[in-house]
């Protein structure tokens, strides 16, 4: 049974959470959210549809798409966007696409690999010639991209009063991939390859790699992907809350970098799903990406891969699973390979609990066993 919802993925700002009964629907009687929806264009899946209305009745705040390789099933968005000028989530905002960065990050170095210009099991030092120093000699680009580096935490650095890492309110040009050889440069954690240990500061150093080797920032080289579907460097519209009434803390998004700095809407970044899920990568890459370890809670890398019995489908579905979180925003990406299906969550409420697939029904159960099962439909 995998593991992999056990490992909590950082990159987030630490915050009191509570408990909104998304995850029991027909327990909750909040009020019925704004909502705007995209028309469907070919046949969605009834028990989808009925999925997403019923977060609507219980005042789920977010965008919810589902999509094939060709077609937009289902995009539906509910909610605010701003509490204070109560104004409602539309298709057209763009969201902190927070750790979902790391899997695009993953994605691009394996066009990299794929280029022979890197190579997953050398030493990160063989791109960053800065990057010798005691145990970090011996970290290779596998190890950063599957967070078996042993790399500290920016997480675990000094917080301010409220929680949050101090790490995350920095600003000025010094900061991000950039500040990798400054923030980074701790005491190991662990011996590189010996355990899991989700950090951002593997995927500052992956940000600061890919540079060395290409001359553009993760941002340029995702723009270079996606041309017109994204717009690199445009703010985030939507604001993240902790509670129905709570502001999240304030902070840096550009200090997450490649780990988590990335915005964008959820149509850019379907865009980029399908390139992985089409020809972004040679089968071989590909198959680099989306081995999920066991031993290490199914972990691949930039995401988890592993496979999840649903209720309705005939046999176990393989996910790729990345989730992301930071302030008050929660990100949920899941692709469907052998389905041909992405299924997206965002919302901006910290206190909206997802669950984990592979425990059985709750949120994420629940969306994917709509979407994906025939027997869920009638």
């Amino acid at each position: 049974m995998p593991r992999h919802g056990l490992l909590r993925p950082a990159g987030h700002i630490r915050a009191p959470r509570a408990t909104l009964c998304i995850a029991s629907l027909a327990a909750c009687a909040l009020t019925t959210a704004v909502s705007a929806q995209t028309p469907a264009r070919t046949t969605t899946p009834i028990a989808f549809t009925r999925f997403v209305d019923s977060l609507a009745r219980v005042g789920f705040s977010g965008s919810v798409l589902l999509a094939d390789q060709r077609q937009v099933l289902l995009y539906r968005t509910m909610g605010m966007a701003d509490r204070a000028t109560r104004r409602a989530i539309t298709p057209s905002d763009r969201w902190r696409y927070a750790s979902v960065s790391k899997q695009i990050t993953a994605a691009l170095v394996l066009r990299e690999v794929d280029a022979k210009r890197i190579v997953l099991d050398v030493p990160v030092s063989t791109y960053l010639p800065g990057f010798t120093d005691g145990a970090r000699a011996e970290i290779t680009v596998r190890h950063l991209l599957q967070h078996t580096s042993g790399l500290p935490n920016l997480n675990d650095g000094p917080s301010d009063a409220d929680g949050t890492p101090r790490a995350y309110r920095e600003r000025g040009a010094n900061v991000g991939d950039a500040a990798y050889a400054r923030l980074c440069s701790g005491a190991p954690v662990a011996a590189p390859g010996s355990r899991f240990e989700y950090n951002n500061c593997d995927y500052l150093v992956l940000g600061a790699l890919l540079r060395a080797r290409t001359g553009k920032t993760t941002s340029q080289l995702l723009a270079r992907q996606l041309g017109s579907a994204w717009t690199p460097g445009a703010r985030e519209t939507v604001r993240g809350y902790l509670t129905d009434s709570t502001s999240e803390a304030p902070f840096e998004l550009a200090t997450f970098g490649s780990a988590g700095a990335l915005t964008g809407t959820l149509e850019g970044l379907l865009a980029f799903d399908r390139l992985l899920l089409g020809t972004m990568l040679s089968p071989a890459a590909k198959g680099e990406l989306w081995r999920g370890e066991p031993k290490l809670g199914y972990a691949a890398l930039g995401a988890w891969a592993f496979e999840a019995g649903l209720a309705g489908c005939a046999t176990p579905v393989r996910l790729i699973e990345r989730r992301g979180e930071i302030g008050g925003i929660q990100v949920r990406n899941v692709l469907l390979p052998e389905r041909g299906l992405v299924l997206m969550m965002f919302t901006n409420r910290l206190d909206v609990v997802f669950g984990e697939v592979w425990q059985g029904p709750g949120l994420m159960y629940d969306a994917l066993q709509a979407a994906a099962c025939a027997a869920a439909s009638p």
